[in-house]
């Protein structure tokens, strides 16, 4: 791996590395954690939140708009020594720029948009790649149909927002707007909260009249005053580090990963990472990296395996499209109406839809901020290198070696019903069969009132304790509350039951994923057929007995059971049905026959290694 660069770091005082000490004294709580979602939100200090207590516990502020209490006025001052520290930290004064505190950067963009007075005349310009949070503007300049258009653009801002979890992590829900004082009379604002108005009169619209001074015309209500008090705390961090140090040293970072990342070979020679972008290698890019991996073969691997993955190992970092649809058009080469197509087939912001027709959907986003260090990158480098780097090529399943006689008859050992999704089986000696599977198997859901969406293992795994329990004759669904070659991989006595997976049907007498060549196969005199294999989630790491849940299952199973960048441990299989008016019945201990083997053309008994 390259060296790190001169840049890395903030040097050493009295022979201490100021970074190390740094991270030791201030961001303990990263300790475990490889965070590399910065652009997202930074990380907050433990000081900053222990000073600003110590300051609210030693000081009374109060409602700045109550103008005739000392605790009133310590407020306004505070905040006013707050608009003069953050336009001094954007290299301009409050002579040229006023600051309007709002509750992030969309916040900000929505009151220009609202308050710009769009006309016909008027032309709304923006970047191809600009956030969401700036194409939604597009909707005001439309209503007053003004002339809309994509252009890239460096110029010196009428207006400018930020968000200040994004400079130092905290406070959040907390931002501000800087308008420059030229432009501020083109501004409209429509509407007047509290605090707002010099006079108001409930009977005489027009003679309501705002503020002079242009941030008390747009902060509506009553600031989030105490909040804004710890945003002191953190611009002098940032300060005392400088930003000239703080961009030195994330670009070190940047450079160093985006060397280590394009360095990366399968055995076969095939690159594993793309990354979207060549400006990586200008000092001032920025801290950002965005990228995808892909198998020996030219696949692509979906980012939402990589991040379920990453969030296994306490790894952090950002997916999809980062509400940034210009960005991911160009740089995946999508076009308008493929990305429409998507979308007609259900994939939206924030889903697991991250290939289609064998094209991601999205990226993954790594990114730096002013205490991230070698071993972040080290660790997440290490991470790619065990899961997604090939260091053979395709090993057939059927080669498999496992250690173990293989009996001489496949037969049905268990029957698994789960009536309800997510909560814990109900296992039979028998059961009713047909064209949609196992009868009354996930066929009922426990669902949030407030949302709508139903309850799962993933984010309760406690579901697991409950027992639904159908009774045929009754008619009745009672809830009660209460793999070999895996288990070689744990390398202890920590192992995973067979339940963990979930499977309807279970079955003994053949290899270990033997299932993975199957076509057709019979259960008795039943034929079924196989369909793919089943892709693996966070919910086979849940303790089906206990409800508890913990990571090693599905780490083992990313280790050795990867193909085509998904989990896969089992398969689905459908039912022939030739008459679904007669009953089928399948039973423990009935003969499985294998009549065909899969296609070997699609891959599908391929596994990465």
């Amino acid at each position: 791996m390259d060296k790190m660069g001169e840049g890395y770091g903030y040097g050493s005082i009295d022979g201490e590395d100021v970074l190390s000490k740094l991270r030791a004294q201030r961001f303990h709580h990263l300790e475990g954690q490889v965070y590399l979602d910065h652009a997202g939100a930074t990380i907050y200090g433990s000081h900053q939140v222990e000073e600003h207590a110590k300051l609210l516990m030693q000081n009374v502020f109060g409602n700045p708009h109550s103008s005739s209490s000392p605790s009133s006025q310590r407020t306004t001052d505070s905040i006013d020594s707050v608009r003069r520290d953050l336009a001094a930290f954007f290299n301009t004064t409050l002579e040229e720029y006023d600051v309007v505190f709002t509750s992030g950067t969309t916040a900000g963009l929505k009151l220009i948009g609202e308050s710009f007075p769009f006309s016909r005349q008027s032309s709304f310009a923006y970047s191809m790649d600009s956030h969401n949070s700036v194409l939604g503007i597009r909707s005001y300049a439309a209503a007053h149909d003004a002339r809309i258009f994509a252009l890239p653009v460096d110029y010196k801002p009428d207006f400018m927002v930020m968000s200040f979890y994004k400079l130092f992590g905290y406070p959040s829900g907390l931002g501000a707007l800087l308008i420059r004082r030229s432009s501020a009379p083109y501004l409209a604002k429509p509407y007047h909260g509290g605090g707002t108005l010099a006079a108001s009169f409930p009977t005489l619209l027009d003679a309501s009249r705002p503020h002079a001074a242009t941030h008390r015309r747009f902060e509506d209500g009553t600031l989030p005053y105490l909040s804004i008090l710890a945003c002191t705390i953190g611009l002098q961090s940032l300060r005392n580090l400088t930003m000239p140090a703080i961009q030195r040293h994330v670009a070190a970072l940047t450079t160093y990963a985006w060397h280590a990342l394009t360095a990366l070979r399968h055995a076969n020679g095939a690159r594993v990472c793309t990354i979207y972008g060549t400006h990586h290698r200008d000092p001032d890019a920025g801290s950002i990296i965005a990228c995808n991996f892909s198998t020996p073969d030219g696949a692509w691997v979906g980012y939402s395996e990589f991040s379920t993955l990453a969030a296994l190992h306490n790894i952090h970092v950002r997916t999809g499209c980062f509400c940034n649809p210009g960005a991911c058009q160009a740089h995946l080469g999508l076009t308008t109406d493929e990305m429409l197509a998507h979308m007609a087939q259900g994939h939206v912001c924030g889903d697991a839809m991250d290939i289609i027709h064998n094209r991601p959907t999205g990226a993954i986003r790594v990114s730096f901020g002013y205490m991230s260090t070698q071993q972040d990158v080290d660790a997440f480098i290490m991470f790619v290198a065990t899961y997604f780097v090939s260091s053979r090529t395709h090993l057939a399943a059927s080669r498999l070696q496992v250690g173990h006689d293989v009996p001489a008859s496949i037969r049905l050992t268990k029957i698994a019903v789960f009536p309800i999704k997510s909560c814990g089986a109900m296992h039979v000696d028998r059961w009713r069969v047909g064209a949609r599977g196992l009868l009354f198997d996930r066929e009922w859901a426990l669902v949030d009132p407030a949302t709508g969406a139903a309850f799962s293992q993933k984010h309760m795994p406690l579901m697991a304790t409950l027992r639904p329990v159908v009774d045929l004759d009754a008619q009745q669904l009672h809830v009660t509350s209460s793999v070999r070659l895996l288990h070689s991989k744990f390398g202890g006595t920590d192992t995973i039951s067979e339940d963990g997976f979930r499977a309807n049907l279970f079955l003994d007498g053949c290899r270990p994923h033997e299932e993975d060549e199957w076509g057709e196969f019979s259960i008795g005199p039943h034929a079924f057929r196989c369909v793919g294999p089943c892709g693996r989630c966070t919910m086979v790491n849940v303790n089906q007995a206990t409800g508890t849940s913990r990571t090693a299952p599905l780490k083992q199973l990313a280790s050795y059971r990867r193909h085509r960048g998904k989990i896969h441990f089992g398969q689905y299989a459908a039912f022939n049905a030739t008459d679904e008016a007669a009953p089928c019945w399948i039973h423990v201990g009935d003969s499985v026959t294998v009549f065909t083997p899969q296609s070997m053309d699609d891959g599908s008994s391929k596994l990465e290694s």
